[in-house]
């Protein structure tokens, strides 16, 4: 069992080939069952997410994990999609750092994607209403 609250999934997505020499994502095994506040200290075993171009890792995110040092002369490409439960803040308030006027501008689904929406029937409301109200000039 954990020491910690499992709220989030995390994948990254190898577009590029991970190998140990361009950085391959590393993880610390079971680190996500140790206590509240624990970091890895050098004795711990590391783990590098060795995997061909289109493949994806998944795990917990309170695993430790991190990028590893890219030793080669090419950069090494993945995309990241982190599942978390609802009533989490995202890593990057998108509602925020994003705009009004391009927001204004972009699709109902973009706007959506961007934390303009609710989880019926009230998860994500604004001062009790539908946070598009506040793009309203």
């Amino acid at each position: 069992m954990s020491g910690q609250p499992e709220v989030c999934r995390a994948t990254v997505w190898a577009i590029d080939e991970f190998t140990e020499e361009n950085g391959a994502t590393v993880v610390v095994p079971g680190s996500h069952r140790w206590p509240d506040g624990r970091t890895p200290t050098g004795t711990d075993a590391r783990h590098a997410a060795v995997m061909p171009a289109g493949s994806c890792i998944l795990f917990v995110g309170t695993l430790w994990h991190g990028g590893g040092a890219n030793r080669s002369a090419a950069p090494r490409l993945a995309a990241t999609a982190q599942y978390c439960q609802p009533w989490l803040r995202t890593q990057e308030a998108f509602t925020l750092s994003t705009s009004a006027d391009v927001v204004r501008e972009v699709s109902e689904e973009i706007r959506g994607m961007l934390g303009y929406s609710i989880h019926p029937p009230f998860v994500g409301m604004v001062d009790g209403a539908h946070p598009e109200r506040v793009l309203d000039p």
